[in-house]
């Protein structure tokens, strides 16, 4: 009896052996399927998803560097030397307090006053030519063509009854100074996603940062400057032809030559590319705007505007927010107003410093029309970048604030750089020094002012913008080779 239970207790345990090990082996066979399974796909896929993954780290390691380049940079340029500027015991300026007067919107009416004149002018019972009235004889320098009014003729007419116009424009400028830094955080981000890296929340705000303090694009809200509209304008113009978009950047680009006709050099700019539809686009805006505007305002009045243009060549400025040729050569010949504006008139003319102006902005156009063409990188982001620095830069006067543009010229080369760090060392540093010296407010130059050759140094913004196109060059032509630039 207790032998038979002994013993079906043991046939019991046996059996529950039996079936433990039974189950084990299964799941241990079933591990090595899956295992199989794996091996497979991991076959089928390859070895790019194990580099992938490693790709992807390196990624963020590279970014977190660029992160740590951007803020340190940023704490210099932006912190370091306003702080030392603020504190010098002689009158010196800082781009700080712009800032606050932008978040404040604290705005002139640099652009809108002599605008505001001439809508009034154009909408009165006149007689004669506008610009003989209100710039050659009022001298109010109202230098913009007839088609730049098409924009406060449409705002009064949907918006008069229910907002004053100057609050209107005010908005409309500090909106065009938003979108431009939405699009400057775009373009950098272009590079980044090109190469599968990636920004976060911290890398826009450090870029925020740096557009909110650069001196050109803050300036130009500060003093009323439809400059804005137009800094915004060339900025999506640059992202859309990135993206290859060209109709958009065409049509983008024809609408800033209704605001300032130097642009033009553009559309022939995209003639030469032979980007057949960025320039018919461009061509159609301008001719709309052109048509509407002869329909208002007559086409003598619209022809007489070339006059202004030739005189304006002829003379120029020399005050020392003119950070062209012209005004370099000015000041260099103390010729006009040095420290301060007037607003009523302009340089004299002077034979030496209009052959030099002539003779510099032939040689600044040939240059970035056919530089790109004979070293084989016409048409790319840089090219593009290279026209609209040259359109400005060649102009007979450019303000301070007329180097909005080159926000996002900054954006896209630095993103560029940051993929190659180690290989572009000297060009970083290049780009850097050129940053410091346009996104800044040296008003401590003025010192030099009475002083021969030393008062080249109040041109300092022109400086940083001849090294910026001087990069740009060299970076486009080593793009095309596909070699990296060297750090020797």
């Amino acid at each position: 009896m207790c032998w038979n239970a002994v013993k079906s207790i043991s046939n019991q345990s046996r059996g529950q052996t039996i079936r433990d090990y039974t189950r084990q082996q299964a799941e241990h066979n079933f591990y090595i399927i899956k295992s199989l399974q794996l091996y497979r796909a991991y076959k089928f896929i390859g070895d790019d998803s194990v580099k992938y993954t490693k790709f992807n780290i390196q990624c963020w390691r590279k970014f977190d560097r660029s992160n740590l380049i951007l803020l340190a940079f940023g704490f210099f340029s932006i912190f370091v030397i306003n702080i030392f500027l603020i504190f010098l015991p002689l009158d010196t300026d800082s781009v700080i307090y712009y800032t606050f007067d932008f978040m404040s919107l604290k705005q002139g009416d640099d652009s809108w006053g002599p605008m505001s004149n001439a809508l009034v002018y154009m909408q009165s019972n006149h007689q004669g030519n506008i610009y003989d009235n209100i710039f050659f004889e009022q001298n109010i320098k109202f230098q913009y063509p007839l088609t730049s009014l098409l924009l406060m003729c449409l705002l009064n007419l949907v918006f008069r009854q229910y907002i004053d116009l100057y609050i209107l424009l005010n908005l409309l400028s500090f909106t065009s100074v938003i979108v431009t830094i939405i699009f400057v955080l775009k373009i950098f981000r272009f590079n980044l996603k090109k190469n599968h890296s990636s920004t976060n929340i911290s890398t826009y705000l450090i870029l925020i940062i740096y557009c909110l303090t650069f001196y050109p694009l803050i300036k130009a809200y500060t003093l009323g400057q439809i400059q804005t509209i137009i800094n915004c304008l060339l900025t999506m113009a640059f992202w859309y032809w990135l993206i290859d978009r060209k109709k958009f950047a065409g049509i983008l680009v024809g609408a800033v030559v209704l605001f300032k006709p130097n642009y033009l050099i553009i559309i022939l700019w995209g003639f030469l590319r032979k980007n057949r539809c960025f320039y018919i686009y461009a061509m159609l805006t301008i001719a709309i705007g052109t048509l509407i505007s002869v329909i208002l305002f007559g086409i003598d009045n619209n022809i007489r505007y070339l006059e202004v243009i030739e005189y304006i060549s002829r003379h120029g400025e020399g005050f020392y927010p003119n950070q062209s040729i012209n005004g370099l050569l000015n000041r260099l010949f103390f010729n006009g107003n040095n420290l301060f504006f007037d607003e009523n008139s302009f340089a004299p003319y002077h034979p030496l410093i209009y052959l030099g102006t002539i003779i510099s902005s032939m040689l600044i156009i040939a240059l970035g029309l056919f530089y790109p063409i004979r070293y084989k990188f016409a048409g790319n982001a840089f090219d593009f970048a290279i026209i609209m620095i040259t359109a400005t830069v060649a102009s007979p006067i450019a303000w301070e604030h007329h180097y909005g543009i080159l926000l996002s010229i900054y954006a896209y080369l630095s993103s560029y750089l940051m993929q190659k760090l180690d290989l572009n060392r000297k060009y970083l540093l290049l780009l850097a020094i050129s940053y410091i010296l346009t996104s800044n407010f040296f008003k401590i130059t003025n010192i030099f002012a009475h002083y021969i050759l030393l008062n080249v140094l109040q041109s300092y913004l022109l400086m940083g913008v001849i090294i910026l196109m001087a990069e740009t060059y060299i970076l486009g032509r080593t793009q095309t080779t596909g070699t990296a630039p060297s750090t020797g």
